[in-house]
């Protein structure tokens, strides 16, 4: 099976990637370069739909009738067997079974395994495109979380200036610097384009911001 998601025998594919290097998928025609029939995965769905027609065929082309010699070239659909002329008029007729041809037989089933199959590859080329649409939300989401996650270490460090600046504050320019500077963190730190509204740092923002000296201003009152 090519990367592409069709799938051919080896013998096929041999012979189109004898003339280039890589493969060529011949219904899409995509081309897989540095590629080798023999280093491709197997579709063993397919493979073994295939076994199966090809097992009925070599029956039809050489089997022969245990109880009579006759070719086996009738199919019976209520005994899944094949059976000969002599077998036809003799039992399963009688019975009113339906019996085909067996050439009929076969490429009725061909036609069931190819639309099997195409029904396969869709189911699998829309799992794959599902998956690489999860994929890439969950990179998308990732690279999201690590720029917010960055942004919280670089507002927890500012807070953590604030907090050791206030408890040497002086004068009252200096206070109203550092509230300034708090309440611009805080609406930083709150702003729903962070994502940080819905997190622990915004109730230490907000406490920070209600007492910016952490409880020194009430103890200078007093």
């Amino acid at each position: 099976m090519l990367p592409c998601g069709h799938t051919f025998c080896c013998v096929c594919l041999a012979s189109v990637g004898e003339e280039m290097k890589g493969l060529t998928c011949p219904t899409c025609r995509s081309t897989h370069l540095s590629l080798s029939s023999h280093h491709l995965p197997v579709n063993y769905t397919v493979l073994d739909l295939s076994q199966q027609s090809g097992d009925l065929q070599v029956e039809e082309q050489r089997g022969l009738c245990s109880s009579h010699g006759e070719p086996l070239c009738y199919w019976c659909r209520e005994c899944a067997v094949l059976v000969c002329g002599h077998c036809l008029l003799d039992q399963h007729l009688k019975q009113g079974h339906d019996v085909l041809h067996a050439a009929d037989f076969v490429l009725e089933r061909k036609s069931s395994i190819q639309a099997r199959v195409q029904h396969l590859q869709a189911v699998f080329r829309d799992s794959r495109t599902r998956t690489r649409t999860c994929l890439h939300h969950c990179l998308v989401h990732l690279v999201s979380l690590c720029h917010e996650s960055k942004n919280v270490f670089d507002l927890d460090d500012e807070l953590f200036r604030i907090s050791s600046e206030a408890k040497n504050l002086r004068d009252v320019e200096a206070v109203l610097i550092s509230e300034t500077r708090l309440r611009s963190l805080h609406r930083r730190g709150t702003s729903p384009a962070l994502g940080l509204h819905k997190t622990p740092v915004k109730k230490s923002l907000e406490t920070r911001a209600r007492d910016p000296l952490g409880g020194s201003g009430a103890a200078g009152g007093t």
